[in-house]
């Protein structure tokens, strides 16, 4: 016959491993996620992309680099087309003296996910697969 103290200590017990069980699980998921936030450190967050290049694991100075050597590629490959009265006229992009923002937008998305605590941090690793910013 099981007695009421045997019974309350294995209640007791039963509560203690449970709590444990959920303290672990706790330790483990915050480890993991500061590991993943220290991860992207000093860098773009995974997914981030600026004008539909993916820029995921670079530093701010890579990223101005390749971003800077799009826009000059872009300047001297294209050109417009007007066409007017059965008349094709065509201006090179330099002439246009178009300039992007491209410090704004890389600022934007540098500092994207490195703001708020850890688990907010993590949270915005994880939404970062989806995000684009435009210059």
């Amino acid at each position: 016959m099981i007695t009421r103290n045997e019974t309350s200590r294995r209640f007791r017990n039963i509560v203690v491993t449970f709590i444990a069980i959920i303290i672990c699980f706790l330790v483990g998921f915050t480890s993991y996620a500061y590991f993943k936030v220290k991860k992207y450190q000093g860098v773009i967050l995974p997914g981030i992309k600026i004008g539909g290049l993916d820029l995921s694991g670079k530093t701010k100075e890579q990223a101005l680099k390749i971003l800077g050597e799009k826009q000059n590629s872009i300047e001297r490959n294209n050109k417009i087309t007007i066409k007017a009265e059965g008349k094709s006229y065509y201006i090179q992009y330099s002439n246009l003296n178009i300039k992007y923002d491209i410090n704004s937008a890389l600022d934007e998305a540098y500092s994207y996910g490195k703001e708020g605590n850890i688990f907010k941090k993590y949270l915005d690793i994880k939404k970062a697969k989806k995000k684009e910013f435009y210059s």
